[in-house]
């Protein structure tokens, strides 16, 4: 071969060579010795994917446990309106009676809720076989009997598992 920009110059490989007879290998036969910049930085472009890669793989992961998050939190966000609707019921039912009429004739001390509402004096609310939501309610009178206090109170286990609850409240006075 003639004379050209890289005449008596060896490029090497990561390997290194050990000429016969010889125990160490030679200063100048190190791959890096004389490697141009550009072939000593080779190395660092698989380190630099490596970490692109990994930080992919990272924000994906919290992406997708983001998504499991949020259809969770929509359940839990359902189970409270549905509890909410079904106190409300109960509510506004006491609110069509007459102060004399408020007692656990009218209104059943138990009930279950589900997102059908009222139906023939008790709500049920059964919006998953795992979630069953059980309502109470209270009726109080105080000393005077001018006014009767009815708590509503709507139990529930949500979807994580944990027991949740919700209590309405509303006074009927006899004026």
């Amino acid at each position: 071969m003639g004379p050209g920009p890289n005449s008596g110059r060896v490029l090497r490989s990561a390997c290194l060579v050990v000429r016969a007879g010889e125990t160490e290998p030679r200063a100048d036969a190190l791959p890096w010795s004389d490697a141009s910049p550009r072939d000593r930085s080779r190395g660092f472009a698989l380190l630099e994917v490596m970490a692109c890669a990994a930080v992919l793989t990272i924000a994906l992961v919290m992406f997708l446990a983001a998504i499991a998050q949020n259809a969770q939190l929509e359940e839990m966000n359902s189970e409270t309106n549905i509890a909410l609707h079904a106190a409300g019921e109960v509510i506004e039912r006491v609110h069509s009676l007459t102060y004399g009429e408020v007692g656990y004739a009218a209104i059943s001390p138990t009930f279950e809720a589900t997102g059908e509402g009222i139906d023939g004096g008790t709500i049920r609310l059964t919006n998953s076989a795992a979630s069953t939501q059980v309502g109470q309610v209270t009726i109080t009178e105080d000393v005077l009997g001018t006014t009767k206090t009815v708590l509503v109170r709507v139990l529930w286990r949500s979807v994580t598992g944990g027991d949740r609850s919700m209590t309405l409240m509303t006074e009927v006075t006899n004026y």
